[in-house]
């Protein structure tokens, strides 16, 4: 049924399109449509999870001696991985559960109290920059990545001392082509070439948009 979807939505882009045919969001998002499709699939028949997630546990949880200083820093929080509990079955996963507060339920106050949803700026601020040296070493010195990066994914331990990575189940497989493309990308953004980055981008994802658009950029 998924591919039913894709389909439907594929069709109607191309009417889109043709209707818009400079729109270069449209005809992104049509290259992008099947992609996505091969990125569910992947998540919902992945039989080797456990053993991606446990060499990523391995990686990223603090309490690891495999964690590096650059992902720890000086922070007063840790990184924490729950433990994957196997199933037998890739259509249903579970993981030690981890009392505590999601980064998107937080909201600013003078005294942190995650259980009702309270946490200081000065907090907050310390978790963003755990997440983002995690985030960093997964994409450079990492076997694998995170591919949904986004408040709702990360908990806050209802001690204030841990940042807890949920929903892993489509780890990125980070070769060295990824790495150099992360970092063309980075370069482009610093330099603040949008259009090289969006190119590079796009060669990475074999996403094709018509070349004269790209140059009115």
């Amino acid at each position: 049924h998924v591919a039913n979807i894709a389909d439907m939505v594929d069709r109607t882009l191309d009417d889109a399109i043709a209707k818009d045919p400079n729109n270069v969001d449209l005809q992104l998002a049509k290259s992008l449509v099947y992609d996505a499709v091969e990125w569910i699939n992947l998540e919902l028949n992945d039989t080797t999870f456990d053993q991606k997630d446990a060499v990523f546990k391995a990686e990223n949880d603090h309490r690891s001696t495999q964690v590096n200083s650059f992902n720890t820093g000086n922070a007063h929080h840790s990184v924490y991985v729950p433990t994957t509990r196997p199933t037998g079955t890739p259509w249903l996963r579970r993981e030690e559960y981890i009392d505590g507060n999601n980064l998107n339920n937080l909201r600013d106050a003078e005294e942190t109290d995650i259980a009702h949803g309270h946490i200081t700026p000065e907090d907050r601020k310390d978790v963003v920059s755990v997440l983002v040296r995690n985030y960093t070493q997964q994409l450079l010195q990492g076997s694998y990545a995170h591919s949904d990066i986004h408040p709702g994914n990360f908990r806050v331990t209802a001690a204030n001392q841990h940042i807890v990575i949920l929903d892993r189940y489509n780890l990125i497989a980070m070769t060295d082509e990824r790495r150099g493309t992360i970092k063309q990308l980075l370069g482009s953004f610093i330099s603040g070439d949008t259009n090289s980055a969006l190119k590079v981008f796009l060669g990475a994802t074999n996403a094709s948009i018509d070349s004269s658009v790209l140059d009115d950029l």
